[in-house]
């Protein structure tokens, strides 16, 4: 199984926590199956990964001020982004239970085990985003959360995440003082343009350093987002207007824009049909992000049921 070396994920955790002195506890979290959420090949692999990193991040805790390191199971939440459970297991070494059922171990608060933990790192099946920053704010501990984490992505590990937050703080000086942006598209041969009302916003650094106490954020990261202006201010409505050609599958859809609104969808295809289907049962808002790297979309993103985000990286 493809992981990250000893030394490779001591460093990690240095970089994106900073540890302080007196910070004597390192969580991991995972998620398990249960008879609602059946298990799948890359989730038993995450759990592996999960079990492997506490294991070892455990035995280098001279390497971490002695920071102590737990491997913590608890039900999936049965969608992402879902209620944390009321309890959840600390595992006292040996096998790994694979399915709730297999657990015979007492549970414990879940609140108490975040609480006594100052790190946490959850690689889960099912994202924990929204509640572990909710509960970070009210408990006082720091994690990164790793919804979907697969091998592949352990190149994404080894990258300078210090020289990453830099840029992204660059990229957050240039997007704060902005009025507006346009965005030049080639797409099926064509030219297409948006501009995009950046009036009175204020951009997110989201770079995988999670370094403060009370915050969470995901692992790996590197980008500069921020959310055009809306309206319903003094500076009027929005200025947010043009044409948004999105790929989704082999299929290119363009979605045309006004009000920063989505207010059609062209293309002839399958997926086209679908979206403006979607389309006439919501409001389709439009975001932009630059991405320093190959970014992750976290499935965790919370999404209004009457609205739908469309997100453009550059």
């Amino acid at each position: 199984m493809t992981t990250l070396g000893t030394p490779e994920l001591v460093r990690l955790i240095r970089t994106v926590f900073a540890p302080r002195p007196g910070e004597l506890s390192l969580a991991v979290l995972a998620d398990l199956p249960d008879e609602h959420t059946p298990d799948r090949p890359a989730w038993a692999v995450r759990r592996r990964i999960a079990a492997d990193w506490a294991e070892r991040l455990a035995a280098a805790s001279n390497d971490l001020g002695g920071a102590a390191a737990s491997l913590v199971l608890y039900r999936n939440v049965h969608s992402n982004n879902a209620e944390l459970p009321p309890t959840a297991w600390v595992h006292a070494g040996g096998a790994v239970p694979q399915h709730v059922g297999a657990i015979d171990a007492e549970p414990v608060p879940f609140d108490d085990v975040l609480r006594s933990h100052s790190i946490v790192l959850a690689l889960t099946e099912l994202s924990a985003t929204a509640p572990l920053k909710i509960a970070a704010r009210r408990l006082g501990f720091r994690a990164a959360t790793m919804p979907g984490f697969a091998p592949a992505m352990i190149p994404a590990l080894r990258l300078d995440y210090e020289e990453i937050d830099r840029r992204c703080r660059a990229l957050k000086s240039r997007l704060d003082p902005a009025d507006e942006a346009r965005i030049r598209f080639d797409a099926d041969g064509r030219p297409w343009e948006l501009t995009v009302d950046l009036r009175g916003q204020t951009a997110v650094v989201s770079s995988g350093l999670v370094r403060e106490p009370g915050t969470a954020g995901n692992l790996p990261s590197g980008e500069t987002y921020l959310v055009p202006y809306e309206g319903g201010r003094e500076e009027g409505p929005s200025r947010t207007v043009g044409h948004l050609p999105v790929e989704l599958g082999r299929e290119l859809i363009v979605y045309r824009i006004d009000g920063n609104r989505a207010i059609e969808v062209e293309g002839e295809g399958r997926v086209a049909a679908r979206e403006r289907d979607e389309l006439a049962h919501g409001v389709a808002r439009s975001g932009f992000g630059v991405v320093e790297r190959d970014g992750r979309r976290d499935p965790a993103v919370p999404r209004a049921q009457d609205e739908r985000e469309v997100v453009a990286e550059a």
